[in-house]
């Protein structure tokens, strides 16, 4: 086995270290290549097994001895040509299904591969990776002469990686609203008026963000305007939007709990039925400003599942306004997803996208939607999978 003619000898193994848990290395005792595991925690090497020549034939060998390669012809997710396995893979119809492999080979990446070509869910892909660990050695047993299988790194990087907002600031319009519906409510008193009027100044002129403070009143009373009944809180919804913008907006997400109800805050109106598309609208467009610090993204990566079940329902909204909002929101997810990979959050993402395939008609909506589905299928063979049954074309 000539790639092993350069092993180190057993003799060095005490000096050796491995590079971190699981590491493999091949040691030559009395001429003959065996190999070992790194065991972190004891700092020692755990021997694997003797690494047998595949070529010896099928008689009289080693124990442990590795078959020679097997053809597979190829298929959509598979390259053609020989493979150390090619499991057969039965998943209770009786039918026999391909798995090629070759030993030391990512056996995460071939199961994923593996469920997609069979349309299988990611539930299954833990099970398969398992099997095929089990079935094949942690190491090369040959030199691999076919061609290497493509690799995702040379996909072509079409993505979006800037954050969309909502950052217009007009402020007279919810200001007005605000205190019309006061004046038939009575729900800010003499006190939290005044804050309100100062609050408004604040936020009136974007330029001045900088040079302005939002206070222990301001926060309190924003709070408390965006919790308001849902026919009263679509201007609240819009002075917060605004206020998101601001450089002192971190306050209310500084805390993961408060942070979390705030966001539950504005989830509210989505998922009620009396609010109307103002609302809505509104409520998303608050969402999708919450990307602009660090302390809220980790808010809604947590909380993720909630807020993507929350928007869908509203991507296909009769009103351009809103569907925008919405699929907004889960383009900046889909950004965030490029910077921290979250496989199953791209895919409940893409989920929620995919109806809208061939049937959004408005340009924005049509633009920000095919940026979003390129983000997530971004190096992600399942989601691939998924955008191009639901018919987008990429």
């Amino acid at each position: 086995m000539e790639q092993f003619n350069n092993a180190p000898d057993i003799s060095q193994q005490a000096t050796t270290v491995g590079k971190k848990e699981g590491d493999i290395q091949v040691f030559k005792k009395n001429g003959v290549p065996s190999a070992y595991m790194w065991k972190t925690i004891d700092h020692k090497w755990e021997y694997v097994g003797e690494v047998v020549d595949p070529n010896a034939g099928q008689g009289g060998g080693n124990v442990g001895m590795v078959e020679k390669p097997k053809f597979y012809p190829g298929d959509a997710m598979f390259e053609e040509g020989e493979y150390d396995h090619v499991f057969d893979v039965e998943l209770g119809d009786n039918v026999m299904r391909k798995l090629p492999f070759n030993n030391g080979g990512n056996a995460l990446l071939a199961a994923e591969k593996f469920c997609v070509r069979e349309s299988l869910g990611r539930a299954n892909i833990e099970q398969i990776r398992s099997f095929v660990t089990q079935h094949s050695q942690p190491f090369e047993t040959r030199q691999i002469k076919e061609k290497k299988e493509l690799v995702q790194s040379n996909e072509v990087d079409n993505t979006m990686r800037t954050h969309l907002f909502y950052d217009a600031v007009k402020i007279d319009g919810p200001k007005k609203k605000i205190l019309e519906f006061n004046a038939a409510a009575s729900f800010m008193d003499d006190k939290e008026l005044k804050h309100f009027e100062s609050l408004c100044e604040v936020l009136a002129s974007k330029e001045k963000f900088f040079l302005t403070k939002i206070n222990d009143y301001h926060n309190a009373l924003l709070t408390k305007l965006i919790q308001l009944p849902v026919d009263k809180v679509f201007p609240c919804l819009d002075l917060y939007r605004i206020f998101l913008t601001h450089p002192d907006a971190t306050v209310h997400s500084k805390k993961f709990e408060e942070g979390a109800n705030h966001l539950y805050s504005l989830l509210s109106p989505l998922s009620d039925k009396q609010a109307g598309d103002p609302a809505k609208m509104l409520a998303c467009r608050c969402i999708c400003n919450l990307f602009k610090e660090q302390t809220s993204i980790f808010v809604l990566r947590e909380k993720r599942k909630v807020v993507v079940d929350a928007l869908a329902p509203h991507l296909q909204n009769p009103k351009s306004t809103v569907r925008e909002s919405a699929i907004t929101t889960l383009l900046n997810f889909s950004i965030i997803f490029l910077m921290k990979d979250d496989h199953d959050g791209r895919m409940q993402v893409l989920e929620a996208l995919c109806p809208l395939a061939n049937k959004e008609k408005d340009e924005q909506c049509l633009k920000r939607l095919e940026t979003a589905v390129k983000n997530l299928v971004y190096k992600d063979y399942q989601a691939k999978k998924m955008a191009d049954d639901a018919g987008f074309k990429m």
